[in-house]
């Protein structure tokens, strides 16, 4: 069965051979005895002709535009079904930023990975390392991965490399600027970034400081010290920010972490997004009080 579009292609190439044949007829009828039934003939042919070939001129622009549709789909599926091990490398050339390269790396972000994505997207897990990434390809491969995802889940996946650098209780300036990289390449602009590097920290290190580790809370006492100023730095505000302002970014963190933005990335990212989903409320709440 054909298509709509099909359909009226179909028609309008029958109506312009019918055009076309009439008007040949009617050529070949001038200068005989059937000259003046001719020329209506004539007009009336060529009117139909033209209208049904500007019918099929769009046909075909339409038909190129879908074409030019299925290959792009084509290709952002087949670097989808990539993803996870994107991501494998992504993360691992972050966390291996600081130099230290090795087994417990590899097992930090493997594991990582594999908590996240589905057991048949992860199966081959074990050999990726073999064709991992250096760290100046983290921007690349940061820009190509951006244009498969959307935007909450280009977001998603900062936050989980920053969870990374964090994973190892290990911080230092190579792994900032990898994660610079990173978040440029994923189409995030500074103040941004900042804010989910923030989200990570306090969804990381704070359980860290709550749980007694003494060396680790001491490293990350240089951030907001006040209830006020933690809300302020989750919704990516400073102090001038007015009531209007918390309400318009409140709205637009509470969008970009619904669960249904981050369907590429499987459940645990949807879980997450509702578990910053619930910071930024609280956030909101401790700004409006």
């Amino acid at each position: 069965m054909l298509s709509p579009l099909q359909a009226d292609k179909r028609r309008s190439q029958i109506e312009f051979v019918l055009a076309v044949t009439v008007v040949l007829i009617g050529v070949r009828a001038v200068g005989t005895s059937w000259a003046l039934s001719a020329f209506p003939v004539v007009a009336l042919g060529v009117y139909v002709a033209s209208h049904a070939f500007a019918r099929l001129t769009r046909i075909q622009a339409v038909e190129r535009e879908l074409l030019t549709q299925a290959r792009a789909d084509f290709a952002r599926e087949f670097r989808r079904s990539t993803l996870p091990r994107q991501v494998y490398w992504l993360l691992l050339a972050v966390a291996e930023a600081d130099g230290a390269a090795g087994e417990p790396e590899r097992a930090l972000v493997r594991q990582f990975v594999l908590d996240r994505f589905p057991p048949d997207d992860v199966r081959d897990i074990a050999r990726w390392h073999e064709e991992r990434l250096t760290t100046a390809q983290v921007g690349p491969l940061a820009r190509s991965m951006r244009e498969t995802l959307s935007r909450s889940e280009t977001e998603t996946v900062f936050f989980w490399a920053c969870l990374v650098t964090f994973a190892d209780q290990r911080f230092n300036e190579r792994e900032r600027e990898a994660l610079r990289d990173a978040a440029k390449g994923l189409g995030l602009d500074p103040q941004q970034a900042r804010r989910i590097f923030w989200h990570a920290k306090h969804s990381y290190l704070g359980r860290g400081s709550r749980h007694g580790d003494g060396e680790r809370a001491s490293s990350t006492r240089t951030g907001p010290t006040s209830a006020r100023e933690r809300a302020l730095q989750i919704l990516g505000l400073d102090e001038t920010a007015s009531d209007a302002d918390v309400r318009t970014r409140y709205r637009l963190l509470a969008k970009k972490f619904h669960p249904d933005r981050h369907i590429h990335l499987g459940d645990a990212a949807a879980q997450e997004a509702a578990a910053r989903f619930r910071e930024v409320q609280a956030a909101y709440e401790e700004l409006r009080a």
